[in-house]
This record gives structure tokens, C-alpha cells and sequence, in this order.
């Protein structure tokens, strides 16, 4: 019997994000992306159960699940393996440029969002950003191996035994593993058992070297998933800290939110390059370029007659607003690209005083502050 392991690629992201952004830029959904959600008290963290006649193997910092006739070679395999490290080095990288751009980054945030008391902007910074980096730098996710041949697995789950992740399909005769969402930050992390196949046939040394690949790529794929959310965080983060301090207290209507959402964007764009040392006009060209996997083209979005979302489709909500997203921003950056960064302080000082009553009206009070009509960006066709 031949029972073939339908594992994902080892680019799939494990980490449960909050956020499809890719790594290092600003949030699609610009600063309105919702922070990750609170963990659920009530929902303990799985512990995984060891399959009958398994035994559990600690090795070098990793658990082995073998069972005894497995044990000697599996053991001499795993003792040319190097000692387990703090699976990332990224989050790391990041606290430091935290800690040191800090000061510097909110003196930032105060000139371009025109504040006066950066006490809530500080406040988010360290709880809402810093904090959620210095778990992913400590995060260390219980794994479990288990080492067996395909078919002997697979007559563990027709015999009773059990994991979330490990499918029986009897029509097929094939067990699958699905790694989607087995580590999340977002609560206390669940035990998790990959599965380390081996052929029998295959001599104990090359078993040991299939152990190794199979140990090393699952590392590796976790390793890039920590980065991966620590970018992701970081960019989501620093987002949400424009919109809440920047754009909500606009009050902005239906009609002006291009304005929020732009300047959302291309100020995360900024300080995110602070943090991460990606070149600011590669995550400006990020959140401004038409995304080739959307439905919905920039062109055919009117930033100044929206349609209301309860007459859209739900399932078209996220294209529309990933449309909307790049050509507000693609406005946003047009001021900046002519005028300078001080533009966006000064336009929103006009706006908090003349308060303008609609987006065309908002778009007049921006070009008398700016020099610079964005009105033809704005409407569908552009």
C-alpha cells in the first residue's frame, strides 16, 4: 500500500496572521486593519496525544515521537543535528530599531499628523507595537516530530488515534497533513505534531538524512513565518497608530475617507522604512500599484462618489477596498511627490479648521494648502 503525504509547500505560511500584507509593507487595508484578536480565555492550549506504542524522544531541544525499534538510529541521527536556536532572528532586528528610532519616529508621527500631545501615539507605540515584537523574539512553539513510515501512520488514524492536522482519506487510501494555522501568536500556542516520514526500505543512515531534511525545512519554514508576522505587525502596527491619531479624529465623511486612507498608507509607508530599512519608495510602489490578483481595476473606483457597502457584494467588500486603498494613496503620494512631506500637516490643519463639507469641498481645501488639485485623481477612470 502506498500512502502518499499531501504536504503543503514549505513557503505556506504556519504563523496565523491577522493580515495578508506582505512582509514589510504597509497593511492593504491601510491603518483601519484590525489589531490581532484578543485570545480567549476560556480556550485552553491543545496538548498533543502520543500515538499508541509511541514514546517521546528529547533530543537537542526537539521532541521526538518514535517508537522503540526506531529509537537507535533515529537517536544517532539526531545527535549530528545542531542544538535548537531561537527559531527567528528578525524580531530581534526589530526591538532594537524600536528602541532606538522611538523617540525620533513619534517626534515624526507629531510633525506629520500635526499633534500636540503625542501621550496616546507613545502609549500605542510601546503596548500595540513594541509588546507584541518582543513575544514573537521569545516565541518558541512546542513541535513534535513523529517519526514513522507512511503506512504505519496511516494505520494509527484508522485505528482510532487522532490529531486535528492528520487526515485518513479511505477513498484514496492517503493520509494528509495540513500545516495551515497550526502556530498562533494570538493565544497560548496549541502543541503541535509535524509528521517526519521515513521509507522502510531505506537504510538507517539515509532514514537519519531524510529526519534531517524534514526537521531542518519545518524549522526553516517557522523561521520565516515569525519574520513574516514580525513585518506584518510592525506595518499593521504603526498603521493602525496614524488612523487612530491622525485620521479618526477627522471625522471624515464617506465622500473624503481618501484622504484618511491615502495618508494612512504613504505615513505607514514612511515609518516603516524607519523600522525595517526597506527603501521607502519600494513600499510607497507596494501600496500605490494596481494588485495584479484584484478583480477590481483603481480605474473603476470613484474615491468621490463611493458606493455605500451595504449595496455591494460582500465577497467584492475586500477588492473594493484594496482599489480604494491604492488609489487614495496614489493621490496621497502625488501631493507629497510635488509639495514635500510638510504638505499632509498642512493639509490637515485646513481641514480641522475649515472642515469641509464633502469630499469635492475636502479636495479645494487641499489644493488651496497644498498648491496641488488631486481632484482629477480621485473620480472613476483615472
Amino acid at each position: 500500500m502506498t500512502t502518499p503525504y499531501h504536504l503543503l509547500a514549505a513557503g505556506l505560511i504556519v504563523l496565523s496572521l491577522s493580515t495578508l500584507t506582505q512582509a514589510g509593507e504597509p497593511p492593504a487595508g491601510g491603518a483601519g486593519a484590525a489589531p490581532q484578536a484578543a485570545a480567549t480565555a476560556a480556550e485552553p492550549p491543545r496538548k498533543i496525544t502520543i500515538p499508541p506504542g509511541f514514546k517521546l524522544l528529547p533530543v537537542n531541544g526537539r521532541n521526538i515521537l518514535i517508537e522503540p525499534a526506531d529509537e537507535a538510529w533515529v537517536a544517532t541521527a539526531m545527535t549530528k543535528l545542531q542544538a535548537t536556536t531561537k527559531p527567528a532572528t528578525l524580531p530581534a532586528t526589530l526591538l532594537q530599531k524600536l528602541s532606538s528610532q522611538r523617540d525620533a519616529l513619534l517626534r515624526q508621527v507629531a510633525v506629520d499628523l500635526a499633534l500636540r500631545d503625542l501621550t496616546a501615539a507613545a502609549r500605542a507605540y510601546d503596548l500595540e507595537l513594541v509588546a507584541p515584537i518582543r513575544a514573537l523574539d521569545t516565541y518558541k512553539p512546542p513541535i513534535y516530530y513523529l517519526v514513522a513510515s507512511p503506512d504505519r501512520i496511516a494505520a494509527l488514524l484508522k485505528s482510532g488515534w487522532s490529531d486535528p492536522h492528520f487526515y485518513y482519506n479511505r477513498a484514496a487510501d492517503a493520509v494528509s497533513f495540513n500545516p495551515e494555522g497550526v502556530l498562533k501568536t494570538d493565544r497560548p500556542q496549541d502543541e503541535v505534531i509535524f509528521p517526519a516520514p521515513y521509507e522502510p526500505k531505506e537504510t538507517p543512515e539515509k532514514r537519519g538524512e531524510t529526519l534531517a531534511v524534514v526537521i531542518g525545512s519545518t524549522e526553516a519554514s517557522i523561521q520565516a513565518s515569525i519574520e513574516i508576522r514580525a513585518r506584518a505587525q510592525v506595518a499593521q502596527q504603526i498603521g493602525n497608530i496614524v488612523k487612530t491619531q491622525g485620521v479618526d479624529p477627522l471625522a471624515l465623511k464617506d465622500d473624503q475617507q481618501w484622504f484618511g486612507r491615502g495618508i494612512a498608507n504613504i505615513l505607514s509607508a514612511k515609518y516603516v522604512a524607519m523600522i525595517t530599512g526597506d527603501a521607502r519608495a519600494e513600499l510607497v510602489k507596494a501600496v500605490t500599484a494596481e494588485h495584479p490578483a484584484n478583480p477590481i481595476p483603481t480605474s473603476a473606483v470613484d474615491l468621490l462618489h463611493p458606493p455605500s457597502s451595504a449595496d455591494m457584494r460582500p465577497d467584492m467588500l475586500p477588492a473594493y477596498n484594496d482599489a480604494a486603498n491604492r488609489k487614495s494613496a496614489r493621490a496621497i503620494q502625488a501631493l507629497v511627490d510635488k509639495a514635500g512631506d510638510a504638505v499632509i500637516p498642512k493639509a490637515i490643519a485646513a481641514i480641522r479648521e475649515k472642515k469641509p463639507a464633502d469630499g469635492p469641498a475636502m479636495a479645494k481645501v487641499v489644493q488651496e494648502a497644498s498648491g496641488v488639485d488631486v481632484t482629477p485623481m480621485l473620480g472613476k477612470g483615472s
